[in-house]
């Protein structure tokens, strides 16, 4: 800047009576990058901002220019009332009895009041806002966006309004409505820690991860102490593979509320994911008090429940599968080591399940979930048995296989399939959109010659078949494949393929525990259950992981597989 601050400051204020509002903006701005706290400059910037409109624009700076100079009137007046015109009322009485300790006469205290007086008249009626946060509460979210609309239509400066519309639309998916909703707010009162915290939702959904991060973190930096936004931001992080930031976020929100169970099941996923198994599933029995979809699965039995510490010897114990059919298989492992310890086992597991778990070593009696239960003297949930045995990296009880192909079967489709060529079973979706490989990038290990790729896909697959990059083939089952019990043709078709290739799904999870050679493409951050940074699996060891080399590149995943297969194809050729 050429001119002093004291003529550059005599420009603006020049500027600004002739109304050349862009020119005066322009000279505060220069003043205040040479001086950020020069209360003249802050105190103008902000009633510039005021006087078009902007209030919550000019709010921070006059309140930079009543922190230079506490005693001077005009900038508590000015200050008191962008308060008032961004509808933060409260704050704007506090600030009246607080000018009147400093630099506010009482005159104009009084005329402040009756500004803030009229201002409160024309706020909602705080029945309205009761109605507005009970039907959210409720999870009603059309009405609830319904009643935000009516809200912010007569007080267009109500953030409660728009933040409260903003959750409404996300939880009902119109996530791109919901970030305007709430960068509205954020707008609206940019000292709102909560419409931060808000305003990472739809941001994180959008994959905007930068700048969801940049609005949690202005929440914590708003509210030091609060542990929702130090929860997301340990999420997100961990979503970013960032996990020793992550798990000191949610380790953050857990310090400043002890008994918040999200945040204690999230960094014991986070745990569970950097190998540390000990303590990651003793922290994670927070899922059976955590939010409704962690508690979905949980039982409410008399019986006690056993993690390890009393004797079974002699005793009845119920196992109860949760979560998925791929956790029930993975845990299945430990049925044996209880009824090791001289328990009479009963597993209680998904009605899909029943066929290929019948005779599972360990299980005395198997009963589908829905079915009448006989008499037992203690319960465990099926995930909880690796706290009861004290798991950790080295302790995995790994014996493959326990899971088996009736002979029968594999006879038929051995005969079915034919002998010739290199057999790969592939398996490119589960459950939720994270977990879907798109078929097309397939088409990397059928380049190879000799490769056979071989559906375990069940479902309608027709669409994604009938579109297939020429030259690509994938040969299907029919519609009687698996009719007569989950996976039990599929684990027969495991058993005649040279190889198995997987998303990570249920699938993953047979053929690991048939001890089938099986690779795994994997999220650039997976599931707790692969954990990070390695080729193997300790769960199952025919397992080989293949991981995305960024996130969503699953184009890059199928070709480091191919480039594997280059040379296992013929190797495992030779051997035949």
């Amino acid at each position: 800047m050429n001119l002093t601050i004291d003529q550059a400051l005599k420009q603006a204020i020049e500027a600004h009576q002739s109304k050349k509002l862009q020119d005066a903006e322009r000279l505060y701005r220069a003043i205040l990058k040479a001086h950020p706290r020069h209360p003249d400059a802050n105190h103008n910037l902000g009633l510039l901002a005021l006087g078009v409109g902007k209030p919550e624009e000019g709010l921070p700076h006059l309140s930079a220019a009543l922190a230079a100079n506490p005693r001077y009137e005009q900038f508590w007046i000015s200050y008191i009332h962008a308060l008032i015109e961004t509808g933060r009322l409260a704050d704007a009485g506090k600030a009246i009895e607080d000018g009147k300790r400093s630099g506010l006469s009482d005159k104009a205290a009084r005329q402040l009041e009756e500004r803030l007086g009229t201002a409160s008249t024309q706020a909602p009626a705080q029945d309205k806002v009761d109605e507005l946060l009970a039907s959210y509460k409720a999870g009603s979210f059309e009405l609830t966006e319904q009643l935000s609309r009516e809200l912010t239509r007569n007080f267009p400066r109500h953030t409660l309004g728009w933040k409260t519309l903003g959750a409404a639309l996300f939880r009902q998916g119109k996530v791109q409505d919901a970030l305007a909703a709430m960068q509205y707010a954020v707008q609206l009162n940019p000292d709102d820690a909560e419409a931060h915290l808000h305003l990472g939702y739809p941001l994180i959904n959008l994959g905007r991860a930068a700048e969801a991060e940049a609005s949690l973190r202005k929440a914590i930096a708003l509210k030091p102490d609060f542990a929702e936004a130090h929860c997301n931001l340990g999420t997100l992080l961990k979503e970013l593979g960032r996990l020793p930031e992550a798990e000191l976020s949610l380790r953050n929100a857990i310090r400043f509320r002890p008994d918040y169970a999200e945040a204690n099941w999230k960094l014991s996923t986070n745990l569970l994911l950097q190998s540390q198994l000990r303590s990651g599933f003793e922290l994670y029995e927070w899922r059976w008090v955590g939010t409704d979809e962690q508690r979905k699965s949980t039982n409410d039995f008399v019986q006690p429940l056993w993690l390890g510490k009393e004797s079974l010897a002699g005793k009845t114990i119920l196992i109860h599968a949760e979560q998925g059919l791929g956790d029930t298989i993975l845990f299945s492992r430990y049925l044996k080591l209880v009824h090791d310890l001289g328990a009479r086992v009963i597993f209680q597991v998904q009605r899909p399940l029943m066929s290929l778990l019948a005779g599972l070593e360990g299980v005395d009696e198997l009963v589908a979930k829905g079915q009448p239960l006989p008499g037992f003297d203690y319960h465990c949930p099926l995930m909880s048995l690796a706290l009861a045995f004290k798991t950790d990296l080295d302790s995995i009880p790994s014996r493959v296989p326990y899971l088996f192909a009736q002979p029968e079967r594999v006879q038929r489709w051995a005969k079915k399939l034919g002998g010739h060529g290199f057999k790969i079973g592939i398996c490119w979706k589960g459950a939720g959109r994270d977990r879907f490989v798109p078929v097309e990038h397939f088409h990397a290990l059928s380049r190879i010659p000799g490769v056979r790729l071989i559906s375990l896909q069940k479902g309608e697959t027709q669409e994604e078949l009938a579109s297939l990059p020429d030259g690509m083939a994938i040969e299907t089952n029919g519609d009687e494949f698996d009719s007569d019990g989950a996976f039990m043709d599929t684990v027969a078709i495991m058993k005649c393929c040279d190889l198995v290739v997987s998303s990570d799904t249920s699938i993953a999870h047979v053929a690991g525990a048939l001890g089938v050679p099986t690779w795994i493409a994997l999220l650039f951050v997976p599931d707790w259950r692969w954990m990070m940074d390695r080729a193997d699996s300790p769960w199952y060891p025919s397992v080989r992981l293949f991981r995305q080399p960024a996130n969503g590149d699953w184009k890059g995943t199928l070709e480091q597989m191919a480039l594997a297969l280059q040379s296992y194809v013929p190797s495992a050729n030779r051997q035949r």
